[in-house]
Order: structure tokens, then C-alpha cells, then sequence
């Protein structure tokens, strides 16, 4: 799922660890662990003064790779995230 927000004027590390995420692999790649074997994996890319989130559910058993797009539980971590980046980044 992809949102877009105003680019606050904090670093991407500093918004991706205040929503509880993590670094992974490259510098726009987080996660944040949910259950054995399953994360949220969000990407962020800078476009001008907006800042676009691409969030998705990694589900990995160690054999079979599977990610989750579009559900209730994704809308609820992007709720989640709005909420945090909006009443304690933004103050609003």
C-alpha cells in the first residue's frame, strides 16, 4: 500500500525510528517485526517535498516467500503511521 506525506524536517531515519521501524539493506528500506516470520517492510523515496511510503507484509517460513499488498492489517499499520507522524512529528 503507498501513501504520500509533506516531507517533515527531520531525517528519514530519525520519522522511520519514532514509527518504530528499523534499517534494512539499502538506505529508503525499513522493517519493523510483528511475528515469527513476518515483518513490515517499508520503502521511502523522496520526491521533492513529499515523501512517499510503499508499505507491504513479508511472510517468509524459510522456504516460501509471500508479501501481503493490500489488507486490514496493512491499513491499520498505515493508520498507525499516520497517526504517529502526524500528532507527534507535525503536531497536528
Amino acid at each position: 500500500m503507498d501513501f504520500t506525506i509533506q516531507k517533515p524536517e527531520i531525517s528519514i531515519e530519525e520519522l522511520a525510528q519514532q514509527i518504530g521501524y528499523e534499517p534494512q539493506f539499502t538506505d529508503d528500506s525499513y522493517i519493523r517485526p510483528v511475528a515469527e516470520n513476518k515483518k513490515f517492510h517499508l520503502f521511502v523515496e523522496t520526491q521533492e517535498d513529499k515523501l512517499k511510503f510503499k508499505l507491504h507484509l513479508d511472510k517468509n517460513d524459510g522456504e516460501d516467500h509471500d508479501c501481503e499488498y493490500e489488507s486490514e492489517r496493512i491499513t491499520k499499520e498505515v493508520n498507525r503511521i499516520k497517526e504517529i507522524i502526524f500528532k507527534d512529528i507535525f503536531n497536528k
